[in-house]
């Protein structure tokens, strides 16, 4: 990690100027969310030096503002999106489709195809499929972009049945039959 990334501390609201947002919160109203954008950045920064070797993706259901995706994308992140008005979102925040990961647990045909038209725009953009069915969705709509296959190692993890991921193949295909699938 750089020294700058090990130097940032956690900011607290009292360390915002009071005055700053009291005249936000009158010209705005009530409630107001106030978003430091050097801070996302920072943030980034510090999670880009601890995994340099990793390509990092931003979920955007975490926050799908355009200030906050283009100040990411711009940073360097890529986007993970599960729907697609997230892409939407995206291309409007300036992403290119190589910056997008579609990423989407059986998507809605309105979906569907709404990425297969974009992707005619964007050929680049990436599709992760979770299922062999979601992949003959594609198939069928012409889709011969960009694949990503969500495998589920069936490996269970967790500290209780209710919240152990992995061993069921709810989410992904079955390791067993990731190469035929591709």
């Amino acid at each position: 990690m750089t020294d700058a990334a090990a130097s940032l501390s956690v900011r607290r609201l009292s360390e915002w100027d009071a005055a700053e947002l009291q005249a936000l919160t009158a010209e705005y109203g009530s409630p107001l969310y106030v978003l430091d954008l050097e801070r996302v950045r920072e943030n980034y920064r510090r999670l880009e030096a601890a995994f340099p070797d990793a390509d990092i993706l931003y979920a955007v259901k975490a926050n799908a503002l355009g200030d906050v995706l283009s100040t990411l994308r711009e940073a360097g992140a890529g986007l993970e999106c599960a729907s697609a008005g997230e892409v939407k979102r995206a291309l409007e925040a300036g992403a290119s489709g190589s910056e997008i990961h579609y990423t989407a647990v059986n998507p809605p045909a309105d979906d569907l195809d709404w990425i297969v038209d974009a992707w005619a725009d964007h050929p680049e953009l990436t599709v992760t499929a979770g299922s062999e069915d979601t992949i003959d969705r594609l198939a069928d709509r012409g889709y011969t972009g960009r694949l990503c296959l969500r495998v589920n190692p069936g490996i269970g993890a967790g500290h209780h049945e209710k919240v152990r991921t992995g061993a069921a193949a709810k989410f992904g295909v079955p390791a067993e039959r990731a190469v035929d699938v591709l």
